[in-house]
């Protein structure tokens, strides 16, 4: 009896799931199929134009209100444009692979060009074991794929805060179909939906963007997807499948048919949805069909996981003066015999929600071969360019404009911006409190610790990329003058130290002079606090002219309880700059090394008597910041800093001379290297969470330590490194 009822409930599950997609689908073609004519514009009218640009015309409306005409018509004019340009040729790996090739670089452009975090996801289909049974794919082995993927950053990528949306279409096609609709219509709302995100950063949350490949066989690319570069990325840096808040799957766009009965219901749908329905389904069900079952909508895929969105957000952007019903298909395991809802599932969509655990996902479609020209031309040669229709265009329109609205709102306004001259308190704040977790305590694994390190570099080494820096990396056994005592001591062969040359700004003389800037990734706030220094330091440099070339460079540090001798510790981050510097010099014989700043912890801000401890201090007030610098070289680095530090903050400099700044003075005689510190373990709260006879760190460097005193010194040094490097004469 109770497998029995267990049965029946899955049964009506499936019904009313099928009940839900008939009605939406009604409402909307009712709703929808009402707004697309629009005047003096020919509804049936096709652009002939080809374009050889990369944008189009007058690019490109920033902002798209789904509601005002005027918008939409303009969006409908840059879908045209890309639609032609991009995706109206077929593109199948086995019949036109050069096709292929040349629609994957061309999203990559596109992605790059904007302003994304590219990558290639590539990918050969002998990888996936679960095609061996599909006895047809005899040309396997040569499934070759590659799926492309952009990252748009929020303000909190990388970070255990970051939430993350998707959007995705395929850009594979089968053998001798151009796949205009299918899907070079999805690939061109995804194109627009980007678009109108780049316009809107800073955001604080993170899209993602994927092209996939080999759709059309079995959903390949977007397995590979989850399994590899999705996983790469939560391994690198802890994201969860439950951070997507959504991911939309947009495949067959430009389909829209207004007349009656050009719209399909599948096979045995109808008596499945009528069987099971209440009265008022089941009028409304009647009246869709007396209406004539017109194909002037989309469907709107969801399960029951992503109903609030799709309800509170999704169809009211879409059309905010209808009224919408949620489209729940359950889980795919819980449906062992799909019937009816087949169809349904034969996108990449049917992907996330198999994975484990379960990724949101709602999957939008006119529906493909079930709807008008395409009951003829799906996957044929006629899936062509002569259906771009402004009817059709303003279908696609309709929807980026939605997904865009959707998008912005999810992804909340962000605060790190481009065009900052000065440092951004609220930012620092931001990237302060998200970079940290309690991974981050000290921890009696080495592996663990190693884990955590390389998040931490990795979210630096991302950010700078993001700002349009070129990150590159070596090993510190790469460098020669390091002795053997020193390597075994410094389990250095699984930490890397990266850098990024910055170039004299356009028109500033003095480019064969150099200025190192540096820092080092530590567990804790305060620790670390100068490679967030260091970030900060990078964004701001995109808008600050300067006369010299600056190399940035940072290395990760280990977490580990046990930690290693001060001296032995210490003096790797400095043998990693010399490294860098070394590598650089060695490739640019003419240049003159004028320089180090080395950021260490500047966020430490006590002034509470007897706050500072060590003797080569003046004060017992730790409300000072530390300038340490060499004995033997001209001091232009470090009194430019103090000077300039003065003028931006009644906060004093204390500087302190040292024989032995760096450990290997004899290397470069003339060079000025500076350390900037708030004196770390010698202050404040800091002197109970480090062990200065052992190095030891200690669980209390947490973000609760994070004040507005401590944010306001720190920006000061940031805001004084830049303008250093602004105002350095060589």
């Amino acid at each position: 009896e109770r497998a029995e009822n267990k049965s029946s409930v899955k049964r009506r599950r499936i019904i009313w799931a099928a009940v839900l997609i008939f009605v939406a689908l009604a409402i909307v073609g009712a709703v929808v199929g009402a707004t697309y004519h629009y005047g003096s514009h020919d509804p049936e009218a096709v652009a002939e134009t080809i374009y050889d640009e990369l944008d189009p015309p007058n690019c490109c409306i920033e902002t798209v209100d789904p509601t005002d005409e005027t918008h939409l018509l303009k969006l409908a004019e840059q879908l045209n444009f890309t639609l032609r340009r991009y995706f109206t040729k077929e593109r199948n790996f086995n019949t036109t692979p050069e096709n292929k090739i040349e629609a994957m670089n061309n999203i990559h452009n596109y992605f790059e060009r904007i302003g994304l975090l590219v990558y290639l996801n590539k990918f050969n289909q002998q990888l996936y074991g679960y095609l061996g049974t599909v006895p047809d794919l005899t040309y396997k082995p040569y499934m070759n794929g590659t799926n492309v993927v952009g990252v748009l950053p929020g303000d909190y990528y990388g970070s255990v805060e970051d939430k993350v949306v998707m959007v995705s279409a395929h850009y594979d096609t089968v053998p001798n179909s151009p796949g205009v609709d299918d899907d070079g219509s999805g690939m061109s709302v995804m194109f627009e939906v980007i678009r109108l995100m780049v316009n809107k950063k800073p955001r604080k949350y993170t899209l993602i963007a994927v092209a996939s490949d080999l759709e059309e066989y079995m959903l390949i690319g977007a397995q590979v997807f989850i399994d590899t570069w999705w996983k790469e990325l939560k391994d690198k840096f802890g994201y969860r499948n439950e951070d997507v808040l959504i991911h939309i799957v947009v495949d067959t766009m430009m389909n829209w048919d207004d007349t009656p009965n050009s719209q399909e219901i599948p096979s045995g749908l109808k008596d499945a949805l009528l069987s099971d329905a209440s009265d008022e389904m089941k009028n409304m069900i009647n009246q869709y069909i007396a209406d004539g079952q017109k194909g002037n909508g989309l469907f709107m895929i969801s399960t029951p996981a992503e109903q609030q969105i799709l309800i509170g957000s999704l169809i009211p952007s879409f059309n905010p003066n209808a009224q919408y019903f949620a489209i729940p298909i359950f889980h795919p395991a819980e449906l062992p015999d799909y019937g009816p809802t087949n169809h349904l599932l034969r996108a990449d969509h049917a992907r996330f929600w198999s994975a484990h655990p379960r990724m949101n996902a709602i999957f939008i479609t006119d529906t493909g071969e079930l709807r008008g020209y395409m009951k003829q031309c799906y996957h044929k040669q006629c899936d062509d360019e002569s259906h771009i229709t402004q009817n059709n265009l303003m279908l696609m329109s309709k929807v980026t404009a939605a997904i865009g609205e959707v998008f912005t709102t999810m992804t909340e306004d962000g605060i790190c911006k481009f065009d900052d001259s000065v440092t951004n308190k609220a930012c620092l704040t931001m990237m302060l409190e998200s970079t940290f977790t309690d991974d981050d305590l000290p921890s009696d694994d080495d592996k663990a610790a190693v884990v955590v390190s390389n998040r931490k570099a990795n979210y630096i080494a991302d950010r700078l990329e993001y700002l349009g820096y070129k990150v590159e990396s070596l090993t510190h056994d790469w460098i020669p003058w390091v002795d053997v005592a020193w390597k075994d001591n410094a389990i250095s062969e699984e930490i890397t130290t990266y850098f990024t040359v910055i170039p004299p700004s356009r028109n500033q003389s003095g480019g064969d002079h150099v200025i190192a800037i540096a820092a080092q990734t530590f567990p804790g706030v305060s620790d670390g606090s100068g490679a967030i220094a260091l970030l900060e330091v990078a964004r701001l440099l995109l808008n600050t002219p300067h006369n010299t070339t600056v190399i940035l460079i940072f290395k990760n540090n280990l977490p580990i309880k046990e930690g290693l001798k001060f001296r032995s510790s210490k003096f790797r981050l400095q043998l990693a700059i010399l490294s860098v510097i070394g590598k650089y010099m060695d490739v640019t014989p003419n240049a003159t090394l004028d320089g180090v700043y080395q950021i260490g912890s500047v966020l430490n801000f006590d002034e509470s008597p007897n706050s500072q401890e060590g003797d080569i201090y003046s004060s017992s007030v730790g409300n000072f910041i530390a300038l340490v610098q060499g004995i033997r070289t001209e001091n232009n680095l470090a009194g430019l800093f103090a000077s300039t530090f003065n003028n931006l903050s009644t906060v004093p400099v204390e500087i302190i001379k040292s024989e032995n700044v760096y450990g290997r003075e004899d290397l470069f005689p003339d060079m000025e290297w500076v350390i900037l510190s708030d004196t770390d373990y010698e202050r404040g709260y800091m002197r109970d969470c480090r062990e200065d006879d052992t190095f030891k760190w200690k669980d209390c460097d947490t973000k609760d330590k994070i004040t507005s005193e401590g944010v306001e010194f720190m920006s000061n040094v940031v805001n004084a490194v830049v303008q250093c490097v602004k105002d350095y004469q060589p």
